[in-house]
């Protein structure tokens, strides 16, 4: 049985050429007030630890390095939010026009 004081995680219907982009997920959070990521590391059965994982990045990165990191990652501009006008911010940032 489900134990609504703690966060569910939803696939909902892909409909939406966004949602079906962006992979798209959704979590519900009970009545239980704490950061998933902290509910999956500590409260969490032990076998949904590799589930998520948080990236903290360095204050003295240069954001361009980040992005660059992100991006082979295959997180880009246009993966998050695919619309013409986010695919041509992205050609302007990666081919410098």
């Amino acid at each position: 049985m489900y134990d609504s004081a703690n966060p569910i995680a939803l696939y909902p219907r892909k409909n939406n050429a966004r949602l079906i982009a962006q992979q798209g997920t959704f979590t519900v959070h009970g009545t239980l007030r704490v950061a998933l990521d902290s509910w999956i590391t500590e409260k969490a059965p032990t076998s949904h630890h590799r589930l998520i994982c948080k990236i903290v990045f360095s204050r003295k990165l240069k954001s361009d390095t980040v992005m660059a990191e992100l991006a082979d990652l295959g997180l880009r501009r246009s993966t998050i939010y695919p619309d013409l006008q986010n695919f041509v911010l992205e050609m302007k940032e990666r081919q410098g026009w």
